[in-house]
């Protein structure tokens, strides 16, 4: 297994990657989410060029079976501590290769970069109904920082 960043070539597999993640949403929360939009070439050209971006993706036997795609912020104002920190926007592992370490070794990967630039947490947000997903990040050391809540009426 390699992990390492995403290169243009990779635009294909991480597209298909971006897209089951959007309709896994889709499907679990219609009520909100009504489209999977497809990640445009263009779109994938911008964010590997941004230095704020980071993407990787996981290869086994050169084949992309996952990826992991965070934003470096920083933050502090008058109310927030200054800090910096890796957003995770995207974590998918194809389901061949799930409960075999992928994302672990994804996260292992975005928290060794973080630290060289100083970045000191990282943070995501995961969908209630993504009970395996709240599972592996737990395992993994993620704790709820604040949680969102809904009143349908």
């Amino acid at each position: 297994m390699i992990i390492r960043k995403a290169e243009i070539k990779d635009y294909e597999a991480i597209a298909d990657f971006s897209k089951k993640v959007a309709m896994h949403h889709v499907e679990n929360r219609p009520d909100i989410l009504k489209n999977a939009p497809d990640l445009s070439k263009k779109e994938f050209k911008d964010t590997l060029k941004d230095k704020n971006w980071l993407i990787l993706i996981a290869e086994n036997d050169e084949k992309p079976v996952g990826h992991c795609k965070a934003l470096i912020r920083e933050i502090g104002d008058e109310y927030w501590t200054p800090m910096k920190l890796l957003y995770i926007y995207e974590m998918y592992v194809d389901s061949d290769f799930r409960r075999h370490g992928v994302a672990n070794k994804l996260l292992d990967e975005a928290k060794k970069i973080g630290k060289e630039i100083g970045v000191t947490q990282i943070e995501l947000d995961v969908w209630s109904f993504n009970e395996p997903a709240v599972n592996l990040y737990e395992k993994l050391g993620f704790s709820p920082q604040r949680i969102k809540m809904e009143l349908k009426i």
